[in-house]
């Protein structure tokens, strides 16, 4: 009780999102919705108009969706894109097939590692901030900066974090994404132009 009082003193109230306004036929009219239920409902349809404005783009379709992530975690295949093999889309339109090739990795490039060292794993979480928000599952950053040194358990942590990536194997918790709405300007609750951003489980956003 106490870290909280002393949290909004540093920090400031925080507000919630009780009501969103969206056009309606009439000019220069908006319906207020304020409804919990309603309310919910406005913003999942629009998130999900949002974050699907890609889906009727060719890499969204049939036989793209089936084949390349993040519909398919085959990583055979673009890794084959990355080396120039476009064998597998022989039968795709030639634009498609351009675009394939021009995503031929640069000879230069440096492969990213697929895992992380305990210490980078250490030096990762202390960079980030103790109050920064994540994590559905209750797997805070806090949480994390709080047993840093105990290095035992840390040990178990990072070897799971590589043996998920080195397989490809997403764990449920980083399925799991929380969406918050923020207002652009305070005070203008217009569904159009409010902000979302995305919070992800904390040991996985610090690894991205």
């Amino acid at each position: 009780l106490a870290c909280k009082k002393i949290s909004k003193i540093f920090k400031g109230p925080s507000s919630t999102l009780d009501r969103v306004t969206i056009p309606t036929t009439e000019t220069n009219h908006q319906k207020e919705i304020c409804d919990s239920v309603k309310l919910a409902t406005t913003i999942r349809q629009r998130n999900i108009k949002h974050f699907g404005q890609a889906a009727e783009t060719p890499m969204a379709q049939q036989p793209f969706c089936n084949i390349l992530p993040p519909f398919h975690s085959n990583h055979t295949v673009t890794d084959r894109i990355l080396d120039g093999d476009i064998s597998d889309f022989q039968n795709s339109n030639p634009i498609i097939k351009d675009l394939l090739i021009e995503l031929n990795k640069l000879p230069s490039l440096t492969k990213i590692p697929s895992t992380l060292s305990t210490a980078e794993f250490i030096e990762g979480m202390k960079k980030e901030s103790e109050g920064k928000s994540s994590s559905g599952s209750g797997r805070n950053y806090s949480l994390y900066k709080s047993i840093l040194h105990f290095r035992f358990t840390i040990n178990l942590i990072v070897k799971l974090l590589s043996s998920c990536t080195e397989n490809t194997i997403l764990l449920f918790p980083w399925k799991q994404v929380i969406q918050v709405m923020l207002c652009k300007c305070p005070g203008n609750y217009n569904l159009n132009k409010l902000r979302v951003i995305q919070l992800l489980e904390a040991d996985l956003n610090m690894y991205l």
